[in-house]
């Protein structure tokens, strides 16, 4: 496909296998294989699956409740069911703040698209207990924040994708930092940071990939921007270019930072894909399909898909603690999050 704009990539790395996605040397696009139903985990410790709805932003709810924990199993061993904190409002990401062990949910509390500066983040203990339920939240005089999604992490700064900015935010305290407009966003999806302090923004609405270099007063340019991207969501930061699903298709793409070409190197039998991160082994990429929802493992090589989590409907931007080996999930339309250990 031909980019429409481009820009440097960043300086290439040596992958960390603890952290880094597969290599982009396949062009695989091999279906998942065929799995035993009986390897399957479910929510309800079921083989059952839930229907998904079509779209994303068509989920509406408020809440103030505490939310409540559900403590059936201990992800510090790998062992037992999933602990389950309830009560959350529409969560639609996690991710983990490893300087201080702690998971940021953040909660849209509304329309995906709405500007009600009702949303908020929540600090989340591993164990399920919940820290601070409103950490940061857009019902403060000195908050703005709507509907907030995906969150990256630079140095000691929060940013949280929030439709049309990306809102900054003090790690440690949660005051806020100000915000960085993106031209033309329409829809502002999942981030993902770089160890060079760039951060990359999905744009579902516009079909278009942003960097926001924060070693240059937080300037943005944009990466990609092309229909062929259908929807882009989950992002993958994996040296010398982005991994990359898309939620109105079923595509998983490579997308070169240098350049700013975009390659299909996985079509997947599932579609309506959301999160997307990166394991030892391969990646985890969750899906609201209808027919097939959950959370799947995608092989190094991009041969082999393997379903991990099944018959949760609605799994938004997942996220891996990798030292504990526990899948976090948000269950967005059961307004809670669940952490099953792998």
């Amino acid at each position: 496909m031909t980019p429409l704009a481009g820009c440097p990539g960043d300086p290439p790395i040596e992958p960390d296998e603890s952290e880094t996605s597969a290599p982009g040397t396949s062009t695989s696009t091999t279906a998942p294989t065929e799995v035993n139903a009986t390897q399957i985990m479910t929510s309800d410790n079921t083989l059952g699956s839930t229907v998904a709805p079509t779209s994303e932003a068509s989920s509406t709810t408020t809440t103030t409740s505490e939310p409540d924990t559900t403590d059936t199993g201990d992800p510090s061993t790998g062992e037992g069911p999933a602990i389950v904190v309830e009560g959350l409002a529409r969560p639609e990401s996690i991710l983990h703040d490893t300087v201080d062990d702690v998971y940021l949910i953040s909660s849209i509390n509304g329309a995906p698209d709405g500007v009600d500066d009702d949303g908020f983040i929540s600090r989340v203990l591993p164990d399920g207990t919940v820290d601070q339920l409103r950490f940061i939240d857009g019902a403060d005089a000195d908050v703005e924040l709507d509907a907030p999604k995906g969150m990256a992490i630079v140095d000691e700064v929060l940013y949280v994708a929030d439709i049309t900015s990306v809102r900054k935010f003090d790690r440690v305290t949660g005051e806020p930092l100000g915000s960085v407009e993106i031209p033309g966003a329409v829809f502002l999806n999942d981030l993902v940071a770089s160890p060079f302090a760039r951060v990359y923004v999905s744009d579902t609405g516009a079909n278009a990939l942003h960097l926001i270099d924060v070693n240059n007063i937080d300037a943005v340019e944009l990466i990609l921007e092309t229909p062929e991207l259908a929807g882009p969501n989950g992002l993958v930061y994996a040296g010398e270019f982005l991994q990359v699903v898309n939620y109105n298709g079923s595509s998983l793409f490579q997308v070169a930072l240098a350049g700013a070409s975009a390659n299909v190197v996985a079509e997947f039998e599932f579609g309506a894909l959301d999160g997307l991160v990166s394991v030892a082994d391969g990646l985890m990429v969750s899906s609201w399909d209808e027919q097939a929802p959950g959370v799947y493992h995608v092989s190094q090589d991009f041969t082999t898909v393997t379903p991990v989590v099944a018959g949760i409907s609605s799994p938004a931007d997942i996220e891996v603690d990798l030292g504990r080996n526990v899948l976090l999930i948000p269950n967005m339309l059961a307004d809670r999050a669940e952490f099953w250990p792998l």
